[in-house]
């Protein structure tokens, strides 16, 4: 657990965080973690602890490299998609449902508004489609 992973790292010095990666759904560990350090000379002592023993395992200490950032798309022809009477909308609240989403786009004229749902857990997967009667409402929705 990650208080323990913290009273092990902290014989480095400086811990900021210290955090235990874990199964969504069971909770349990996933045998790794993070720990962020506050200077250099800390990161030194951490990344000398590689081999160790901790909670019965030897354990493999790594600096982590953030992330590189990466395009969206590296298709550099990309041209926007014709005009169309209906928006896509993603990143809504898993409680959104269709009258919320036609809530949102009320002053711009909707006439229909259909939320993505799961079934299965019974909210939305967070997106969903708002269809106008004419180009000029969606294009004006899509602008505001």
């Amino acid at each position: 657990d990650a208080f323990l992973l913290e009273q092990f790292t902290a014989q480095c010095g400086n811990v900021v965080s210290a955090r235990v990666i874990t199964d969504r759904e069971s909770g349990q560990s996933k045998g790794f973690g993070y720990v962020e350090l506050g200077d250099g000379d800390s990161l030194t002592k951490a990344l000398a602890l590689n081999g160790a023993e901790f909670d019965g395992r030897n354990i493999k200490v790594d600096k982590a490299e953030a992330k590189p950032q990466t395009p969206k798309s590296t298709n550099k022809n990309w041209e926007a998609s014709a005009p169309s009477l209906t928006l896509f909308v993603g990143g809504l609240s898993y409680d959104t449902d269709k009258t919320g989403l036609w809530n949102a786009f009320e002053k711009t004229g909707p006439k229909d508004a259909r939320v993505a749902w799961n079934h299965d857990e019974q909210c939305s997967k967070g997106f969903g489609y708002v269809e106008f009667e004419t180009q000029e409402a969606a294009t004006s929705a899509f602008e505001s």
